[in-house]
């Protein structure tokens, strides 16, 4: 174990070896510039959950890199601007077991946006509860989600306040409420598989939900068997284009299109209510 007492920075002209087992602890941060990756290891006690451990990689260095195991967290993940967090695929998996707890928070403020964050390549377990949110993004600009598994959980992706964000290539299942863009605009969401709301939501939620979002692009994406409805552009999502969606609920409604969401354009859904 490598102790800080105080914070560290290695600079990019400096190779840094680790060695295997070794674990970086101590009240100090280590900031490691120009490293192509870290991994949360580095940071762990050995013991407990690995939030802390992820918290620090990424308060490090930009990108952190998940091996081939379950990270098992009780608190959230926080990511700031330009970090990148992926895996090897649904062999990397964090685990959240906190009821009512996010997994990733991204939680910028007016002002203070946190840009350019990356998400991808991994797996997430969550819990059946109110407010265990998958990926909570507030004033998040060019976040990309891509290539993930989300397994149980409130909401897969909550946007707030985002702008150009892309949510691309994703599973999910078990979730209430897929993808919501809240106050958010350009959101595109595409190609994503949002399925079995209903088993742990039983009558409420729906695949994918615009909300006060203008110009989105919901494209390419299956929604099966949602607790509610399977698309939804609500409250004033203006601009929106709604394309070649392939949607089967024994809901309420397939789509949804308010009459306040002005210049809609809806082409080549399939819908099987």
């Amino acid at each position: 174990t490598y102790t800080l007492t105080t914070s560290e920075t290695i600079p990019s002209n400096i190779t840094l070896k680790v060695e295997r087992g070794a674990v970086i602890g101590g009240a100090g941060t280590l900031t490691i510039q120009g490293a192509e990756f870290v991994q949360p290891e580095w940071w762990y006690s050995g013991t407990g959950s690995y939030h802390t451990a992820i918290n620090k990689a990424a308060a490090s260095a930009k990108s952190i890199k998940l091996s081939s195991k379950t990270y098992t967290i009780t608190s959230p993940i926080q990511l700031t601007t330009g970090n990148e967090i992926y895996g090897n695929g649904v062999s990397s998996v964090i685990q959240n077991t906190t009821s009512g707890s996010d997994t990733i928070q991204i939680l910028g403020l007016v002002g203070t946006p946190y840009p350019d964050v990356k998400i991808h390549d991994f797996k997430i377990i969550s819990t059946a509860d109110s407010g265990s949110d998958i990926i909570d993004a507030d004033y998040s600009n060019n976040l990309q989600v891509y290539n993930m598994h989300f397994d149980t959980g409130d909401k897969g992706v909550l946007l707030s306040y985002c702008h150009n964000a892309s949510i691309k290539n994703n599973y999910m299942t078990d979730i209430q409420t897929g993808i919501s863009p809240n106050y958010s605009n350009y959101v595109k969401t595409v190609n994503n598989h949002v399925e079995n709301g209903e088993v742990s939501w039983p009558g409420t939620g729906s695949g994918i939900v615009y909300y006060y979002s203008e110009n989105g692009v919901i494209d390419g994406n299956t929604v099966y068997n949602p607790g509610d409805d399977g698309i939804v552009v609500n409250f004033d999502s203006i601009d929106a284009v709604i394309s070649n969606n392939n949607i089967s609920t024994t809901g309420r409604y397939g789509m949804i299109v308010d009459n306040g969401s002005l210049g809609s354009r809806i082409v080549g859904n399939k819908v099987d209510n």
